[in-house]
């Protein structure tokens, strides 16, 4: 039922108010990131958000039984793709964020592996859906950690 409705084109009012409430919450959270952060916030918090969305991709099969928007990206995932994202990702967190570069990324790496577990129960593996809420919610998480470090 669940892969049926993310099917639907159409926004209904709670994607809406989703949309309204996450771009809300990443404005007030890099409000609060601490002047000297910024630019290496502005630039590290996307990175990891693609690179969640890399490890998903590898990491789980597509829920779909028929193709959908994400299927090429899940199906032409590989490992040495996740190996690549990981280390670009890695040298551009660490230089961007330095001190506090260790911490976010395992938050992040944390925090993406209880969401593909959680979203694998409920349908049994990634959509474009799932991943395009994946990239979202751990660029969230990211700007909350550098918040409270």
């Amino acid at each position: 039922h669940m892969l049926a409705i993310m099917k639907d084109s159409q926004v209904g009012s709670f994607g809406v108010v989703a949309i309204v409430a996450v771009l809300g919450l990443k404005l007030l959270l890099l409000a609060a990131v601490p002047t000297e952060m910024k630019l290496g916030t502005l630039l590290s918090f996307p990175v990891l958000g693609r690179w969640a969305a890399c490890y998903a991709m590898v990491t789980q099969p597509y829920a779909r039984s028929s193709g959908g928007l994400g299927a090429p990206f899940v199906e032409g995932a590989n490992r040495r793709d996740l190996m690549w994202a990981s280390i670009i990702t890695i040298a551009i967190v660490v230089f961007a964020l330095r001190s506090i570069a260790v911490p976010v990324i395992i938050t992040t790496l944390l925090f993406t592996m209880l969401y593909v577990k959680v979203v694998k129960g409920m349908i049994g593996g990634m959509t474009g859906d799932t991943l395009g809420a994946l990239i979202e919610l751990a660029e969230v998480v990211v700007l909350f950690v550098v918040t409270i470090i």
